[in-house]
């Protein structure tokens, strides 16, 4: 089970949100504490903007999708190459067009699609994990019709 499974697990498990706020706070110190071991940096930073995504999802609270966006990234930064990168690129991706969707902004759409498709260009056809790459993608590919209602994202 994925680091990422297991922390919507334990949330879904836990709906108090004071230990959702109790968790972003070490969290944060977590992240802090990483700087030295950038991998370990990049999972704790996943883990805390999991946590931001989790609340946003209860909450519908803007700023922690903002949040979320920012560990992501800040993540993705830290990440060594490799599958969690390609996993972070979409995880990326799939907020973003989250954002994209609320605010109508479409830059985050294109940044959205640009590195939903840079996860499915980094992956190997082998990766158990393409099929969810590539629906990211599509998904943010539908977004973009919906408000733009270019036939070429309908392909």
């Amino acid at each position: 089970m994925s680091r990422v499974r297991l922390v919507e697990t334990v949330a879904d498990a836990h709906a108090d949100m004071t230990r959702t706020r109790f968790s972003l706070f070490t969290s944060r110190a977590s992240a802090a504490a990483a700087r030295r071991h950038e991998s370990r940096r990049a999972k704790r930073l996943i883990n805390q903007g999991s946590g931001y995504k989790i609340r946003f999802d209860r909450t519908g609270n803007r700023a922690d999708l903002d949040g979320a966006i920012d560990c992501y990234g800040r993540a993705l930064t830290a990440a060594p190459p490799g599958p969690g990168q390609v996993f972070l690129l979409a995880t990326l991706s799939s907020s973003l067009r989250i954002r994209a969707e609320i605010g109508r902004d479409a830059t985050d759409l294109d940044q959205a699609l640009r590195l939903g498709q840079a996860a499915v260009n980094s992956s190997s056809v082998h990766d158990p994990d393409r099929d969810r790459y590539r629906t990211v993608l599509g998904h943010a590919y539908l977004t973009r019709f919906e408000q733009t209602a270019d036939a070429n994202d309908a392909r």
